[in-house]
């Protein structure tokens, strides 16, 4: 009596409280709705995520492929047909306008599933407006609107910008007239808001992130994970410079003229210094003949160059590192060696004093580090790799799977064979005559008469089946006799 009111009780608890196990997620409201009551019709029990969309449905584990069968068969997950080839038919009573909107959503469908590729994408909503021309009066400018149902992640600057970039390739629209959302209502792309911006913050971002990655790597191999901190952060400066220089440059001789002039010298003997010269006095012969110094000569040469100028204009477009902030934190037990850490990340990171770089390094305890009693931080034990399999026994493992089940193939085949040989051998002929029907073996055999009425029975099925107008006439020629015919021809 105990064993069978703990049957019960646990049967009745088990009824009430199923095991639920993960059907389907990820659904908007209308395909929620749409899923709940195809399994609410099958009567199947279900539990369901609690919020906002996406959704997820959980089911008994027991119904789980009766829940499939339920949902493919209501059809409540189909999404129809969609894009430019739908393969429906239009009307020939719609007018030119309503045609040229069909065509235009048929074409936004397929932008929407372009869209719905992207792994953080589920679905996609697109509206364009094409600009009307207008004989008189501005013509508006063609505009786009998108929504998407992200996958509960918000896009990174780069995702947000490739969105963008395939919109305004699709329908070939400005970006500043291009408006992105998701189902959340945050802008992921905004084509008139200054992109630029977001971009610099990301290059910025990326180069701290790699900087930090790469310097905690070196660390964390060569004093052990786990005992120390670093942060590289690095302010940049993205103005746009140009520099305009004029420079003078030498050209080549034009003319050249040259002028050669001798001015002759002489010696005077007494009178007051410079007198002879003055009055024009010829110059005094040296006593003893000799000859006095040789006249001066002067050579003035005159040269003419082509002067020309040179303009240089240069543009630097390129971010430049302003200075860099670097954090480092040790763990108590690198307390002697922080000097020598902090010199060794100032020349990972490129530590420029001139720049402004500016270093912080600080000791302290790590919490979470295993220590041994003198407080010392003991190295984790290394992962053994596991023992890879026996080649030979996983060989034979396959091998006798697949013999076994060869075995059991024509173990089942040949018993087949039997049955339907001594099915057919003793019950099934003294059927088969009863019944009328035959085999081939039989008629092979010659153990079964063919009777003339039941063929031509058959034959007549056969024909009413294929073609009852001949029965028909058949029937009436034999009743009415051959005279009748004859008569009426």
């Amino acid at each position: 009596m105990l064993l069978a009111v703990s049957v019960a009780g646990i049967s009745a608890y088990r009824s009430a409280n199923p095991h639920m196990e993960f059907f389907i997620g990820d659904l908007d409201n209308a395909e929620f709705a749409r899923a709940t009551k195809a399994l609410g019709q099958e009567g199947i029990r279900f539990n369901s995520s609690t919020g906002t969309a996406p959704y997820s449905i959980f089911v008994e584990s027991s119904k789980k492929y009766q829940a499939h069968s339920a949902v493919a068969t209501s059809g409540a997950l189909d999404m129809g047909t969609m894009g430019i080839d739908t393969g429906g038919s239009s009307s020939a009573w719609e007018s030119s306008v309503e045609r040229l909107q069909k065509a235009d959503a048929r074409y936004w469908q397929e932008v929407e599933q372009q869209l719905s590729k992207l792994h953080w994408v589920r679905s996609a909503k697109v509206i364009a407006r094409a600009p009307t021309t207008r004989i008189l009066g501005r013509t508006p400018k063609p505009t786009v609107s998108v929504i998407l149902n992200t996958r509960g992640m918000h896009p990174t600057a780069e995702q947000s910008q490739n969105v963008g970039s395939m919109v305004r390739m699709a329908f070939n629209v400005p970006e500043e007239n291009i408006s992105v959302l998701d189902h959340l209502g945050a802008t992921i792309f905004n084509g008139k808001s200054n992109n630029q911006l977001t971009g610099n913050l990301a290059f910025q971002r990326a180069f701290n992130q790699d900087q930090t990655e790469s310097v905690q790597s070196l660390l964390d191999d060569i004093y052990g994970p786990g005992l120390t901190k670093v942060r590289v952060s690095g302010e940049w400066s993205f103005v746009q410079k140009e520099t305009v220089g004029e420079s003078v440059n030498k050209g080549a001789v034009i003319s050249e003229r040259t002028q050669k002039s001798k001015t002759p010298t002489g010696n005077h003997v007494g009178g007051p210094a410079g007198l002879d010269q003055s009055f024009g006095a010829a110059p005094t012969q040296p006593i003893g003949g000799s000859t006095g110094p040789s006249p001066a000569t002067k050579d003035d040469i005159e040269k003419k160059f082509a002067v020309g100028t040179q303009t240089t204009h240069q543009v630097e477009n390129s971010p430049v590192l302003e200075h860099l902030s670097v954090s480092l934190t040790l763990d108590a037990s690198l307390q002697e060696q922080a000097d020598a850490l902090t010199d060794q990340v100032k020349s990972a990171v490129g530590f420029r004093t001139e720049r402004g770089d500016l270093m912080s390094t600080h000791t302290t305890t790590f919490v979470g580090v295993e220590r041994d009693a003198e407080g010392a931080p003991v190295a984790a034990a290394p992962i053994e790799a596991p023992e890879p399999p026996n080649a030979m026994m996983t060989t034979l493992i396959e091998r006798g799977v697949e013999l076994l089940a060869v075995l059991l193939f024509f173990g089942l085949l040949i018993r087949t064979m039997k049955q339907s040989k001594n099915a057919g051998s003793s019950d099934g002929g003294s059927q088969s005559r009863a019944g009328g029907a035959m085999t081939l073996s039989d008629l092979e055999d010659g153990e079964i008469e063919i009777d003339p009425s039941i063929l031509a029975r058959k034959h007549i099925e056969n024909l009413l089946e294929s073609d009852p107008e001949r029965v028909s006439s058949l029937l009436t020629r034999w009743a009415m006799g051959d005279q009748f015919y004859a008569e009426s021809k």
